[in-house]
Formats: C-alpha cells, structure tokens, sequence
C-alpha cells in the first residue's frame, strides 16, 4: 500500500521530498488534473480525486472498472481498437489529435475532454497513465468566438452588400444626371437656334413694315396713290404673318405645357403652297434664286427649300 501525505503536513509547510514515495503520491492526490492509471487488461488500478470528481463518482468506486466506463457508448468500440494499437508502440502522446474526445459521467452526461497518455511497464507488465482536463470552457469560449466571427463576417457582407447597392445608386443617380445634362444641352441648342430663327423671321417683316412706312411718307400726290396702296399692303401683310408668327409661338409653348390640343383639319394644299411660297418670297436675297421642290405621297408631304 502507498503511504498517504496528509493534507495538513502540506499546508503547515512541512518538507516533502518531491522525488519520495510521499512526494510522487502527494502530486497525484492533490493534482487539479484528473489522472488515473490502467494495467494491460484497460482495467483502472488507480485514480486521484480530481479525476473521480471530474466524473462524477465517490473514491474507490471506479477501481477494477474498465477504462470504457468513462467513454460514451458511441466512441467504446473504436477506443478499444485504438488502446490496442497504442499497446503496440506505447509512448508518451497526446490522445486524439486533431479529434473531439469525450468523457462520461456517472449519470450519464458527456464533456469535451483533452487527454494525455504516457506508459510504464512493471515486472513486464505495461500500465498506462491518462491525465485528463475538462475543456467545456474553452469549447464553449471556442464556440462564441465562431459565433462572433460569423456574426462579424455577417456584417462585413450586409455591410459590403449596403455599399454595392449605394454604390449602384450613385451609378444610377450618376447616369440620369448625365442624362438631365444632355437634355438640359439639347434644350440650350434648341434655345439658340430658336432665338436665331426667331430673330431672322422677326427681322424680315419688320424690315418690310420700316421701308413701306418710309416710302408711304414720299407718296403724297394722286399719281402715287397705286404705290401708297400697294406699300400699305405690304405693311398689312407683314404685320399678318408677324401675328402669325406670334400665334405660331405661342401654340408650341401651350402644346409643350399641355393647355391645347392638337386637333387635325383638311386644308387646301395648292393654297398653303402659294402662301409658304409667298413667305419664302419675301426672305430671298438680292441676286439669289428660290426654289421649291414638293413631294406628296399618302404618308407624308416632303419640302425642299433652297435659297
């Protein structure tokens, strides 16, 4: 039998030869790692207190009880299989690297467990020492790290997911911008060219009304009177197609904002002719030709006019 160190001749500070039979018996007992030891038949012939608390059973109950005891039922079968090849090149080792190993309490509940092998042999016989450590803490703090980490790369993708899609809008806003650009652009060229014809159809007719008004001022004899008539035509007749003109104006911008609508009518094509025909008269230029070219089909009525 192994002589016991007692608990008190530890704490009054009394010496212990650590490499003594009390020495190596006292850091068995009193070790915080749970440690038992087994004989060539897996049978436990030794185990300290903090491996029996560690599973739950009284002192002396596990004595005589195979190592299997501890090991839930699913894992039994392979744990033999791997003690018999660990007989086959005992050494010092850690067990179950790489794997999740398990241990079994008395009433019935398993516990992640990290476990540590070594070996001597006794009159040929080979025994086998386990040191085993709970590590349900570090699982569990293991466990919430994942979860953090999964949490956290849950955020990094909603997250680089919100930038895509704000990333997308700008490309959006971006391109109708550009677009509201490119109208507001058009619309500029419209205007100038706008402005452009309307001050050359506004400057013909007012320039026809100045020199009729000063050539009607010279006319003051009877002998002038078909001339005085002719030019107070001409003025009527320009200030006609100014207001027309005006109406002309007024209708686009009326059509653009919706207040009328458009509402189609027959007209006289031969007369329209003689009348655009007449308007063009007037904007030829001193030694120039006019020419017009009309072709009519049932889709459409195609004006080529050259000054």
């Amino acid at each position: 039998m192994t002589k016991l160190v007692p608990k008190e001749t530890l704490k009054k500070g009394k010496a212990v030869k650590m490499d003594s039979k009390e020495g190596l018996n006292a850091l068995f007992e009193y070790a915080t790692e749970g440690i038992l030891i087994t004989n060539s038949k897996a049978e436990i012939i030794k185990i300290n207190p903090s491996a029996e608390k560690l599973f739950g059973y009284k002192p002396g109950e596990l004595l005589g009880h195979k190592i299997e005891t501890l090991v839930p039922q699913k894992y039994q079968s392979n744990h033999v299989h791997h003690r018999d090849k660990y007989k086959e090149n005992p050494h010092a080792r850690s067990m179950g690297k790489g794997m999740n190993l398990y241990g079994l309490r008395k009433d019935g509940s398993e516990f992640p467990v990290e476990i540590s092998l070594s070996n001597y042999t006794n009159n040929d016989e080979l025994f086998v020492i386990a040191f085993i450590i709970d590590i349900t803490e570090r699982k569990q703090a293991e466990e919430k790290l994942k979860s953090y980490s999964t949490e956290l790369e849950n955020r990094v993708e909603d997250r680089t997911l919100m930038l895509r899609e704000a990333i997308a809008e700008l490309e959006k806003t971006k391109d109708e911008i550009n677009a509201a650009l490119e109208k507001e652009k058009e619309l500029n060229d419209l205007k100038s060219r706008f402005v452009s014809m309307a001050s050359h159809e506004f400057r013909t007719p007012l320039s026809t009304i100045l020199s009729s008004v000063s050539l009607i001022s010279k006319y003051n004899t009877a002998e002038t009177e078909d001339k005085k008539q002719k030019h107070i035509a001409r003025v009527k007749s320009s200030v006609s197609h100014l207001t027309d003109l005006l109406n002309d104006f007024l209708s686009l911008g009326k059509l653009e904002e919706g207040v009328i609508n458009c509402t189609p009518v027959l007209f006289d094509i031969v007369e329209f002719s003689q009348k655009l025909f007449r308007i063009y008269k007037q904007l030829q230029r001193k030694g120039k030709q006019l020419f017009i070219h009309m072709t009519v089909t049932a889709q459409k009525c195609v004006w080529i006019i050259n000054c």
